[in-house]
């Protein structure tokens, strides 16, 4: 019997009128939603859950709430491989990401695990505000300013022992570097290709992006860069 949070005979009580709730196949996975019957394409219209197994253990998973087709209020997901986990929590508003999203990126291998995480807010289909989070053994802190561009500095600290840390920092000013604490044979004269930017780029574009991509439907603005 399929359920929806262990709420499978109380749910299917309480579903609006003209509403219907599908557990079953679909787009090469598995998935759970309530949906409104239509003489097309079901509208889907409430929770919805999604996962497809992989072969060697891995999948993908996605959960959150449709209203009308359109993805609406917290929604999560998540990429599991071999060696690495890969987690997103968002906040959808009409379709487009809105508000406060959460990544998280754990890494494993013989000698450990590694943790990346990072918490930004999205508005308007662009990263504004503080980013906050860790890269490994290191903690991250950086802006962007209203336009998506990074502004202010962008630092990694690791703590070291006997009290002392190592910082690397980069200054921008609204989309240009204008100081990085690289040496000279290691500045990238290109702002696009600084050790931050192409850093986080790559979080956006390989992980964040591939993540929403899991359930496409009902997104709008879902292509992230800096």
């Amino acid at each position: 019997m399929c359920k929806i949070n262990g709420l499978m005979i109380r749910l299917t009580g309480r579903l609006p009128k003209g509403h219907r709730f599908y557990c079953g196949r679909y787009h090469r996975g598995r998935a759970k939603f309530i949906y409104i019957p239509t003489h097309g394409r079901h509208v889907l219209d409430g929770k919805f859950s999604y996962k497809r197994k992989l072969e060697h253990g891995r999948y993908r998973k996605a959960e959150g709430r449709y209203e009308r087709n359109i993805k609406t209020g917290k929604w999560s997901f998540v990429r599991s491989g071999r060696n690495t986990t890969i987690r997103l929590e968002a906040n959808f508003k009409n379709g487009a990401l809105d508000g406060d999203l959460l990544y998280t990126c754990e890494e494993r291998t013989i000698a450990g695990s590694m943790r990346t995480n990072l918490k930004m807010t999205i508005a308007d289909g662009k990263v504004k505000g503080a980013i906050e989070g860790k890269f490994g053994k290191g903690s991250f802190s950086g802006r962007c300013d209203d336009n998506g561009q990074p502004h202010g500095t962008w630092s990694v600290v690791i703590k070291k022992l006997l009290h002392s840390n190592d910082e690397l920092r980069e200054v921008w000013r609204h989309g240009n570097l204008v100081y990085t604490d690289l040496q000279e044979e290691e500045k990238y004269p290109n702002p696009e290709a600084s050790f931050f930017r192409a850093r986080f780029n790559y979080i956006l574009s390989e992980d964040i992006n591939r993540l929403l991509s899991i359930a496409p439907q009902g997104s709008r603005n879902i292509s992230l860069a800096i």
